[in-house]
This record gives C-alpha cells, structure tokens and sequence, in this order.
C-alpha cells in the first residue's frame, strides 16, 4: 500500500512539475545528486529543507528525521553544484558512557576516513586531504576524528579546513563539514620565490617594530622588550614577485561556481540510494515551499515600503528558514548593501509578508525635546505602515513605559490584560534625518492558559521572601563628575526567584601544557600504562617521568581529582599551584584537609584510601567485619586494599603482601590508575 501512495505521489508530483517550475527546480536537482551519495532517505517520516543565497551564490539545506523513540536525524547542506559541505547523522541509540583507555586509535581508521571523504564528494575527493586530528583523545569519545584539508598542488588553501568523524563502529559517518572554494584557478609553484628569498622581502617589504611590553604575573609587572611584525594581519610577500600585497579582508567564500566536470563527476558517482525518486516527506515539504511568496516579491516588499535610506541598495543575501515551534511557518532573510558602506537587512513572514525585523545603518544624533512631536510623529507613521492597529493602550500591543529616549518606542504584548514578555514591538528612528533605524516584531502562535485560580501578588511576594533573603543595603549615589554625593538605604532581594502563579513554588594568556616524549621508561614494567594514558592527556609536562620515584601527595591527588574522579585529562608542570587541586579534592571528600602535606611521599595504604575516596566508595569500605583482605599484612584499612584488589586496581607483590608502609612510586601511580580506566 505504502508503495502504491508513493507512486500515486510522484505522478502527482509532475504534474506539480508543469505548475510550479521555477525557483524551486534547482534544489530538486540538487537534493538528487545529494541523495545518490548518502543513506537511503526512505525510512525518514520527515523532512525540511531551506535555501540561502548570499553574494549571489545559492546553497540549499535538507534535513530528514523521525520522532518518537526511534529518533533520527540527517542533514545536508550541498551547493548548487551539488558540492556538500556539510553532513550530519545522529541516531538515538543507548550505549554505555563509561570512560575507558581500550579504544583503538584514530589513526587506525585514517584509510576508512580517506574512503569516506572520497564517497561524499568524488569529484574533489583528489584535492582534499584527510588527517588525523591533532591533541589528546577523550575518555569518553565514543566517535574518531580527522581534519580535511584543501590542498592544490601540494599547497593548503587558505580557510579551505573542515573535519570528518567516524561513529564508534568504525564505519558509520556522522559528520562532515568543508569549507571548499570552487573553480578557482591555481598557478602552479614552479617559478615561486624560495623561502630563503621570502624571508629577505618580509624583512624589506614588512619589517619588525621593536616594542616594550609588559607581562603580569598575578600583581607584579615585568616589562620587557620585543619585536614585532610591522603589520600582524592582511599584508603578504608575493611569492612571485617578492613585493608585499594587501589581498585584502575579504572573506573566502566557502561557495562558488563548480566546473562542469566535477558535477557531472558527483551526479555519476556511486550511487547508495539508486531509486531515482523522492520520498513522502521530501514531496511534502516542496508542497510547503510552493506556498511561499516569491523572493522576488519579499525584495519587493521591502523596497515598496519606502523604508531603505539608500533605496539603490543592492539585495546581496536572501535565505529561507523554517520556525523551530511551528512547522508551518518560514522566513525570509534579506540584506541590502550600498554606497558609502551603507548596510541594512530585514525579515519576513515567508507566507504573508508581514516584515518581523528591519534594521539599517544611520548616524546617531541626539534629539532635543522640542523635537519630540516631529519625531512621535515619525514613529507613529512608521507603525500605521509596519503594524497598522496593533499598537495603543486599547489595544495587543501596549507601551512598555517612557525610555527616556525621544526617538524609540517599545511595546509588550498584552494577553487578558497580562503583559507577555517574549512578544514585542520594538521601533527607533534616526534622529537625523527620522528615517526608520530599527523595527522588530514579535507574536507567538500559542494558546494562553486563563488567569482564573492564580495565587495574589501579596501570596507570591510571602513565598518569595521564604525562598531568599531581603534586607537593607546602602546604595551610592554619584553626582557630578563622577563623585559619590550620597547614597539611598534600600531593601534588596539577594537573589531572583521565579514563582509559580499557581502552586506558589519556585520555578528553577595561559600556558598550554603538552607532554613530551618520555626519556626514561623504555622497558619499565609502567611504560605501556603511561604510554596509554598519555594518549588521553594524561601525565607530566617533563620529558624525565622517574617511574621509579615515590610520588608526591599533591601529584596523586591531583591525578585522582581529574583522571579517577572526573575522567578528564590532567597534565602536570614541574612547578605548579596545586590550591584549586586540592580545593577540589576537599570537595570530592577524596581527602581531608587537616590531612594536606603537598610534597609528603604518599603511602601506599594511603594511596589505597585516597583511591577508594575519588571512587566514592569510602563508607562501603569503611564496614567492619565483611571483607577477606588477600594482602596479610593489612591490618588496618583492609576494606580499602581488598576493593581496589577486586576491581583489579593493584595486586600486591605475588606472595600475599601489599607493603602499606612503602612509598608509590609515579610508575606505580600510573598502573593504578590504567587499571581502573582500562578494567
């Protein structure tokens, strides 16, 4: 039946074809190249779609999904090319956040990643580079992560980046984002200046400025002198001619115009979803679109209300968008931009018309008061053009009080003579010339519960005063210039609270750390327990890790506070600050702070107490008489070594002793805690 619905659709889709053909072709072109290299989009019960062109370059964005527990969502975002740029999957699925060091790496899936990029975009599949993604994996990353790279002739394109991520399978892509200029020509490098010869001609061309500066360290000043580049941003050797140009700020545009070649190369590739057709949901929402007024009239709207101050303004950018509440409603997007670096943008009602914000650039000049009928005036026509009857003390949309400021009004929408804050109208005009500066309008498409059963004012304020304090504060008043000339004592509440109507209850310059490669554990019984949580940041910032040296309180506390406790990464400088470490080890109860000894060497029954206190599990190991310790030399504290010795954390020496007397060393730190992460 469901087959026999969809065919009965697309014929009546041909027909819509005849009737409609115009702005909305182009996309069903694109969303059928788009479909041949993604997954099937059948299985989706719905879908959206929105178009945007700036600067002349037209992009079109679809997404399909599913509600209910069975939760999906994919989008694309492709260029009238077919080029996409963007693609993202998400499936609702549950899996077990658990942190853990036994995850493959990335680097494992680089080829996969290669493939991927390949299938998405074949016909420049050639001219990306796919990467591993640089810095310290996650503990909890259940996805693997590259970076692509626009490369012509070896070279990286500037802003030309973006990145691909594999889902946890190994398979599955989730998401792709690339920035990729089209159809650009690019010169080959052959008869390019050396680098030696570039060096020279920055220092002629640029040059350096040698400066004194100041660095801070907490409340001391050091100053110190430098040298810097004459200019830090938009100027550049010519790596053919060796002269400094300006290219200026213009950004890369990520759109552009792709060759015939590559779309042909795209529309042929490989196809994932052979049926050439499009689904229920995707004819839906074209049935959507074909009720949209035209972009040409939403410009014309614009223009017909006499509004823009440059009215030779050039449209540079329209979009449409979808209302996150109301599937029903769209918008269009515009901006103008003209002479003298005139700038305004404006958005509509995509069905109506009806415009929703409006803003453009004008000089600001203060208004004398004998000014103000002339400017109420100005407003007032505005408004009969913008929002004719909505405005009035009678009426939805009352004043929101005096400003002070002659040339702007607001107004808050009232709904059984209660104001509703989130809709509002908000309008100012220039007071140069009393051209419309900004217009913003709001109204939300909801049904307004009745006010009958609500508690008082007087009942709300009691519970208020019950949830916070109120008491008096002194409040300085400044005068002239700046000086205090007096101050008001007053009531303040100490904080907002927020009261149901009804039930009357409350409504709630740094350094980067690295690690380095380790000199001296090749071999050591720790180095794979080290080398593994490396790869997740977690370490020293030396290039000495001395497994063999009994560790310091303050470095096990702050390892248990970050990696054990919070399962993030943690890298420790030789010298370092270690009050916010404890600070959060005193809240983490992983230890007292009577107990703080910073560079005391820690024991290793005290390790095993302090483990088990980032683990939470201080009160289970504290009960008497229930545990078989297998270490017999704990005589106190037994429940402790026993539970680290069941999850695997430590395990003695091999004959039945734990040593608590004897000091951890660093190494040993480290198998600790890989085996908790890796358990």
């Amino acid at each position: 039946m469901k087959k026999i619905i969809s065919l009965l659709l697309i014929f009546t889709f041909i027909f819509t074809l005849t009737a409609f053909a115009g702005e909305n072709e182009k996309m069903k072109e694109v969303l059928m190249s788009v479909k041949e290299r993604i997954p099937d989009t059948e299985e989706f019960e719905n879908f959206e779609s929105t178009e945007r062109t700036r600067n002349g370059i037209t992009t079109y964005t679809f997404m399909w999904y599913n509600s209910g527990e069975d939760y999906r969502e994919m989008s694309v975002r492709a260029t009238e090319s077919g080029l996409i740029t963007s693609y993202n999957f998400y499936k609702n699925e549950k899996y077990e956040n658990k942190p853990s060091v036994n995850k493959p790496e990335t680097k494992e899936f680089l080829e996969k990643a290669k493939e991927l990029s390949a299938k998405i975009n074949p016909s420049v599949s050639d001219s990306i580079e796919v990467s591993v993604r640089s810095g310290y994996e996650s503990l909890y990353d259940r996805e693997y992560y590259f970076i692509l790279t626009h490369k012509e002739n070896g070279i990286p394109v500037y802003g030309n980046t973006g990145s691909l991520t594999i889902a946890a399978d190994g398979e599955t892509l989730t998401n792709y984002y690339m920035n990729y200029t089209e159809g650009v020509p690019y010169q080959k490098p052959d008869k390019a200046i050396t680098r030696e010869e570039a060096e020279k001609a920055y220092a002629s061309e640029i040059g350096m400025n040698l400066e004194y500066r100041t660095e801070y360290d907490k409340r001391e000043r050091k100053i110190y002198l430098s040298y810097l580049p004459e200019k830090t941003y938009g100027v550049y050797i010519d790596a053919f001619t060796g002269k400094a140009i300006e290219p200026g700020e213009a950004t890369v545009e990520t759109f552009g115009t792709v060759t015939e070649e590559s779309a042909a190369a795209d529309k042929a590739a490989g196809s994932v979803n052979s049926a050439n057709r499009f689904s229920e949901a995707e004819l839906k929402e074209f049935a959507k679109l074909e009720n949209l007024i035209s972009k040409e009239k939403a410009e014309k709207i614009i223009r017909d209300l006499k509004v823009l101050r440059d009215d030779k303004a050039t449209l540079k950018n329209i979009s449409t968008s979808r209302d996150y509440y109301d599937e029903e409603r769209y918008y269009y997007s515009l901006s103008f931009e003209g002479e003298n670096y005139y700038y305004a943008s404006a958005k509509i009602d995509a069905v109506t018309g009806k415009v929703l914000n409006f803003y453009q650039d004008s000089d600001y000049k203060e208004v004398p008061e004998e000014d103000k009928e002339e400017m109420e005036k100005k407003i007032n026509g505005y408004l009969a053009l913008l929002c004719p009857g909505e405005t009035g003390d009678d009426k939805e949309y009352r004043m929101t009080g005096e400003n002070g400021n002659i040339t702007s009004r607001n107004f808050t929408r009232h709904v059984n003579d209660i104001p509703y804050g989130n809709d509002r109208i908000r309008i100012e005009v220039s007071g140069s010339d009393g051209s419309l500066r900004s217009y913003s309008y709001a109204k939300t498409d909801v049904e307004f519960p009745s006010p009958e059963g609500i508690i008082t004012k007087d009942a709300a304020a009691e519970k208020m005063f019950d949830l916070t304090e109120y008491k008096m504060y002194y409040y300085p008043v400044a005068g002239d210039e700046g000086k205090i000339k007096g101050s008001f004592l007053l009531y303040m509440l100490n904080e907002s609270v927020e009261i149901d109507a009804f039930t009357g209850e409350r409504i709630l310059g740094y350094e980067v750390l690295e690690i380095p490669e380790y000199t001296d554990i090749k071999g050591h019984y720790a180095e794979e327990a080290i080398l593994k949580l490396k790869r997740f940041g977690i370490g020293f910032a030396e290039s000495e890790y001395r497994p063999d040296d009994i560790i310091t309180q303050k470095d096990y506390i702050t390892l248990l506070s970050y990696a054990v406790r919070r399962n993030s990464s943690i890298i420790l400088a030789k010298e370092y600050d270690a009050e916010s470490y404890y600070k959060s080890a005193y809240n983490y109860n992983i230890i007292d702070e009577k107990e703080r000894n910073d560079n005391a060497e820690v024991r290793r029954i005290d390790a095993a107490v302090y483990f088990i206190n980032a683990l939470d599990l201080a009160e289970i190991a504290s009960l008497p008489g229930i545990y078989n310790c297998p270490f017999t030399d704990v005589a106190e504290k037994e429940g402790y070594a026993s539970i680290l010795y069941g999850f695997g954390i430590v395990k003695g020496d091999g004959t039945g002793l734990f040593h608590p007397e004897r000091g951890v060393t660093r190494g040993e730190a480290a198998v600790m805690i890989y085996n908790y992460l890796a358990r």
